[in-house]
């Protein structure tokens, strides 16, 4: 039997400006000469005003994200971050979102200051996959088509939207396969059942299944089948693959589990929702994280790790999920 536990993030929402809950406020922040005080006097900075979106991330929980990943690091094998690192795909947000990822600090996870933070002190692999946020091209949301994203992460090999990484242990081997299905242009949004406020929802909000993209994930499959006789397939994508409403919506997404379902692949990781889920479909579980730090869902951040037992072909999945606590800054190991 041979064990790999996953430290399964999504939904950071990084952006230049912190703490972040609506466009107005993060618009108002870019004239200079406006306090703190002003800003909230024009737009209060609460869950009510978020559907004026996209947030940005609660500090706190972003601080306490790099405070767990370093002190438990020694009870994980590697970080998965299933999209939505940043908040929009400009080359500021991107670039934070990068920093927290891969930079380093002299004290541990943190500068010495305290107000610079990153997952590099716990020195594991850290695998990313962008979500449709990563692919806004301004500050007001702009619809897909940043590639800021490809620029500074650097993830994806020449055109394909499909990468993979294989960890291996004595007695065993995963291979975790990335594939990003973010919109590629405004109209590939399917229209037939929005209009007005939703189209633009789902201009914003949804994936879909392209066949190129859903071509070259089936084929990387097989090639890390090939190479690696007896692995573990993992798919790691943003968007849920099951029933989430109109303006989330990931297009198509019966093709994907077909596909899956086609090649046994048993386990999939997303995020997108914000909201915790446990699915099984047809065999096939599927783990959606909710948001670790985004700011309009404090306080109920959550992070994940998912416990892959696997013994002569069969594989036995166990969850933990940690809770964020406000009063204190501490991710805490919650019952669902």
């Amino acid at each position: 039997m041979v064990r790999f536990r996953l430290l399964h993030l999504s939904d950071f929402h990084f952006g230049r400006n912190a703490d972040v809950t609506n466009l107005i406020h993060r618009a108002a922040l870019n004239f200079e000469g406006i306090s703190d005080v002003d800003i909230d006097k024009l737009v209060p900075r609460s869950p009510k005003q978020s559907l004026i979106k996209p947030t940005s991330h609660d500090t706190l929980a972003a601080f306490g994200v790099a405070k767990f990943c370093y002190e438990q690091k020694d009870n994980y094998d590697a970080v998965i971050v299933t999209g939505d690192l940043a908040t929009t795909g400009r080359r500021a947000d991107i670039q934070f979102a990068s920093d927290f990822i891969s930079k380093r600090y002299s004290e541990s996870f943190f500068d010495f200051t305290g107000t610079k933070y990153s997952l590099a002190g716990n020195e594991k692999d850290c695998f990313v996959i962008p979500g449709n946020h990563d692919r806004y091209t301004s500050t007001l949301g702009g619809g897909p088509g940043s590639v800021e994203f490809d620029n500074i992460f650097k993830i994806f090999p020449g055109a394909s939207r499909v990468y993979s990484k294989i960890l291996r242990k004595k007695g065993g081997s995963c291979g975790l396969v990335f594939a990003d299905f973010s919109l590629k242009k405004r109209r590939d949004v399917k229209t037939a059942q929005l209009a007005g406020a939703e189209l633009l929802k789902g201009i914003f909000g949804r994936g879909n299944v392209y066949n190129d993209v859903l071509s070259d994930l089936k084929a990387e499959t097989t090639r890390l089948r090939h190479v690696e006789p007896g692995v573990c397939i993992i798919w790691a994508i943003h968007f849920a693959p099951y029933d989430v409403g109109d303006s989330l919506e990931f297009q198509d997404y019966p093709k994907l589990l077909a596909a899956a379902k086609e090649l046994n692949v048993r386990l999939l990781l997303c995020g997108h929702t914000h909201t915790r889920s446990l699915q099984n479909w047809d065999g096939i579980h599927i783990v959606c994280a909710g948001t670790a730090c985004a700011n309009d869902e404090n306080p109920t951040h959550l992070l994940h790790i998912v416990d892959i037992r696997l013994d002569q072909g069969r594989m036995k999945l166990k969850h933990e999920d940690y809770l964020f606590s406000p009063d204190d800054g501490e991710f805490r190991r919650h019952k669902s």
